[in-house]
């Protein structure tokens, strides 16, 4: 029927596929692992980021605001400098 060397080579492969799915499993287990790991560190720092943006968006309305008042201020300034000048007697 079967020599030893057959049966040996047999065996051989055998033990050999079944450490291999032992192995090949190991590192598909890691992987995900890993990967969600990696994924809620990622979104975690998303959000961080997230809210970051809307601070420094607040900090750009607050000096567009400022912006806006300065510019009214000076626009109102040279607005009535302009009327002394006018009405000014000379």
């Amino acid at each position: 029927m079967f020599t030893l060397v057959q049966l040996m080579i047999l065996m051989a492969a055998v033990v050999g596929s079944g450490a291999m799915v032992g192995v090949l499993a190991w590192l598909f287990y890691r992987t995900r692992t890993l990967e969600g790991r990696e994924s809620g560190t990622l979104s975690r720092e998303v959000d961080d980021l997230r809210g970051e943006i809307e601070s420094i968006r607040g900090e750009m309305a607050k000096l567009q605001e400022q912006a806006d008042f300065t510019e009214r201020l000076l626009a109102s300034g040279s607005a009535s400098e302009r009327h002394e000048s006018l009405t000014a007697p000379d």
